[in-house]
């Protein structure tokens, strides 16, 4: 193992810690050495590593950017499973911009070449991306379509992963839709399979919207999950809070303005959109439709 795999691989150690400050240092340094080997491979790779710490840090033009430089290499390289990571990856952090014209392009793109390599894993991250497009664009119909075909997708090899992201964005469209029996039969299914799969930190988001369905039942345990694993991250419990307690017409406002700040400074245009809209809904509040509609006004639509 030579030391720019070793940078790349702490890297991902100081990523997956949170500190992704730190694992930009590394990124960078593998990306150097491997330039001056010209090792191409590697390049691809960290470019495409680099771009997650950017995400999570919240700078998406420069993530954007490394997942550009990580797609071009991979296309030279004729790296299809490098393609896909980075379509995957595209898709997604476009879609949380507002860019959905351009996030349905890479997702189709990356749907194209799992199915003409019969690769499982990439057709459910296609169709669960594609879903979740629709569900923001208000095609609802059409996103519970992509999700169900996740989930039978993913049924193939007991994908409990998977299919729990595909049974959330399915709740998320009930939800929207005013349907909130078929919300929470659909939301406790996801939770059922994240618990199988001993993943109880990617539930807080369902918790969330369970208790905007059922009140303060589900608050204490998504309270004691993001507590665990997002001591510094509480916006489930904020937007939870907000929606819960704004429907009781009781005092909400001292979550309200955190919540919209930590939204914007991580570049979360589309669910920041998709909580005002929400808040809307139920307060009848004209300078929040009116804010939603400004951010609105930069967005991209297929």
């Amino acid at each position: 193992m030579g030391i720019a795999s070793v940078y790349n691989n702490l890297g991902i150690i100081y990523n997956d810690w949170g500190k992704s400050k730190k694992a930009l240092e590394y990124y960078k340094k593998s990306i150097a050495l491997y330039e001056k080997i010209r090792n191409y491979d590697g390049i691809a790779t960290a470019y495409n590593n680099l771009g997650t710490a950017y995400e999570n840090l919240g700078d998406f033009n420069n993530a954007i950017e490394a997942y550009r430089r990580s797609i071009d290499y991979n296309t030279i390289l004729g790296d299809i499973d490098g393609l896909n990571y980075g379509y995957s990856n595209m898709a997604n952090i476009l879609l949380e911009y507002g860019d959905f014209r351009s996030a349905w392009n890479y997702a189709q793109r990356e749907l194209k070449i799992a199915e003409k390599i019969g690769s499982i894993k990439f057709m459910i991250s296609a169709n669960i991306t594609l879903a979740t497009i629709c569900y923001f664009t208000g095609r609802y119909e059409e996103g519970i379509k992509y999700a169900k075909k996740a989930i039978r997708i993913g049924s193939k090899r007991k994908n409990y992963f998977d299919s729990a992201d595909a049974y959330y964005y399915i709740a998320k469209i009930h939800y929207a839709q005013g349907k909130e029996e078929e919300c929470v039969k659909w939301a406790e299914k996801a939770l059922e399979y994240y618990k199988k799969m001993g993943i109880e930190d990617r539930a807080s988001h369902i918790y969330s919207l369970l208790t905007r369905c059922k009140g303060e039942k589900t608050m204490e345990e998504m309270e004691r999950v993001v507590k665990i694993y997002f001591p510094d991250d509480e916006y489930y419990i904020w937007m939870a809070k907000i929606i819960t307690l704004a429907k009781k017409e009781e005092e909400h406002w001292a979550y309200f303005d955190r919540l919209i700040e930590g939204l914007k400074r991580g570049n979360n245009l589309a669910t920041l959109v998709d909580f005002l809209e929400e808040y809307y809904r139920i307060t009848g509040y004209e300078d929040v439709k009116k804010e939603a509609k400004r951010i609105k006004e930069n967005f991209t639509y297929p």
